[in-house]
């Protein structure tokens, strides 16, 4: 698991993740879940694996390495602090016996101007954006829902380095009206 940022603003943040999966063998009912610290939440996964409503990531080929991305992201001021993401894939193997394995991750939560000496991993930010034009070129159904759009905010201060380094740029489709004016 890889993640974009080495931290995460406390406040409206953003961060993306890159779990890697590799083959794992004959296997049946292969999920994954991923549990979040309070404060912190997630959007459905961005690479268009099956997702239950509990949230359970479905893996339909566990003989393969595959991979997928989940964004996460703050909304209102949590503690700043480490957390722990806790990564788990569950199955049954061939004789039928459950299998839970875990992986915990690390989070640095941290106030905005503590942000300078943030580590990005550039191979995930490249991969989020190809993720996001592919999905946008072929439309994916999880990338246009806007229940998984973050709320639009227009700012007319300029972008700081770490926001044009990470930043996503989508598109944004006004439709205008005409408007009588008497």
């Amino acid at each position: 698991m890889r993640k974009a940022k080495s931290k995460l603003e406390n406040h409206e943040g953003m961060n993306h993740l890159w779990i890697q999966l590799h083959p794992i063998g004959d296997a049946q009912n292969v999920r994954v879940q991923i549990k979040l610290p309070p404060g912190l939440y997630r959007r459905r996964n961005l690479s268009s694996f099956f997702e239950d409503d509990a949230g359970e990531i479905v893996i339909y080929e566990p003989n393969k390495t595959d991979a997928f991305f989940i964004e996460i992201y703050t909304s209102e001021p949590v503690s700043c602090g480490s957390k722990t993401i806790v990564i788990s894939l569950s199955y049954n193997d061939v004789n039928g016996d459950f299998i839970r394995l875990e992986h915990a991750v690390g989070m640095e939560i941290v106030e905005e101007d503590e942000m300078n000496d943030v580590c990005i991993d550039d191979e995930v930010v490249r991969l989020v954006k190809e993720l996001q034009l592919y999905n946008e070129q072929n439309n994916n159904p999880y990338m246009n829902d806007s229940s998984l759009s973050k709320p639009l905010i227009i700012d007319p201060e300029p972008c700081s380095d770490l926001e044009k380094k990470y930043r996503i740029d989508g598109h944004i489709k006004v439709e205008c009206c005409r408007l009588a004016v008497s």
